[in-house]
């Protein structure tokens, strides 16, 4: 999660009105860092979620998204409202503080890697144990 952080010194440096460079650098370090993120976070929930309640876990991440067009909606009256820079400085302190106390929460920082006995990995009965290029043999 800290690695998030990043995103928050870019949307620092648009409400800075920084050089385009900066500005630019910053998103790059923050795709970046958001990729690293998504891989160990994905990662670590197909090791700890059993593959019976990934849906469901799954469904509340796609339940954020729906949400982000009241978000966008939201920012664009209060930018209105209180002016971009200041939107974009609560946007910034926002993500930095998010990533901050989750970055310092023992029960994610100490998730351990169990190599993904957290759950029975035995086959689900009736399942097929080959793969498609075996049925092409």
């Amino acid at each position: 999660m800290i690695l998030l952080a990043f995103y928050g010194v870019q949307i620092a440096l648009l409400a800075a009105q920084a050089p385009l460079v900066a500005i630019v650098l910053a998103a790059v370090c923050a795709g970046g860092a958001v990729t690293v993120s998504n891989t160990l976070r994905e990662t670590a929930l197909q090791r700890h979620v059993p593959p019976d309640m990934m849906s469901r876990i799954s469904s509340y991440d796609w339940l954020a998204y729906a949400f982000a067009p009241l978000g966008y909606l939201l920012a664009g009256g209060a930018a209105s409202l209180v002016g971009l820079a200041q939107v974009l400085w609560f946007g910034a302190a926002w993500i930095l503080v998010a990533s901050i106390v989750f970055a310092t929460r023992g029960d994610i920082v100490n998730l351990v890697d169990d190599g993904g006995r957290a759950f029975d990995p035995s086959p689900v009965e009736g399942a097929r144990k080959d793969t498609p290029r075996d049925r092409q043999r």
